[in-house]
């Protein structure tokens, strides 16, 4: 996807093609939508357009060690989305500080008490089955 930004594929072919080519193997046409909305939301918008551009060339690069991928994408979602933060600020860096490991339910029960998310969703969410796979 970052390479067809780089190219100057507009954002809604972006969408289009992921939708319809699935190349996340996603099973439903809505989760396939929701993910690259998703997608879009975290990793384009809120960049000014030099900025996407040079994003989108650093991510795309495969001169870029992954790793370094790996955690530009994770500044920019905890930049773009607010649980992201307050999971990785208000529970991780703690835990990790206080030299502590965290069992899944910890970390449940600090988004649920943190979000106001039904219980299914925060445990979709915490056990990163939010997408269903194919």
């Amino acid at each position: 996807m970052m390479k067809e930004i780089v190219n100057g594929t507009k954002i809604d072919e972006i969408k289009r093609k992921f939708v319809e080519e699935n190349p996340l193997g996603i099973k439903t046409e809505s989760t396939r939508k929701r993910y690259i909305n998703w997608i879009i939301s975290g990793y384009v918008k809120g960049f000014k357009q030099k900025e996407l551009e040079i994003f989108a060339k650093v991510i795309s690069d495969e001169k870029v060690h992954p790793q370094t991928k790996k955690e530009i994408m994770f500044w920019k979602n905890c930049r773009s989305d607010d649980l992201v933060r307050k999971i990785t600020l208000d529970f991780i860096f703690k835990k990790f500080h206080n030299m502590k490991y965290f069992e899944r339910k910890e970390l449940f029960n600090f988004v649920s008490q943190e979000v106001s998310l039904n219980l299914s969703t925060v445990n979709k969410h915490v056990s990163g089955s939010y997408v269903e796979w194919e």
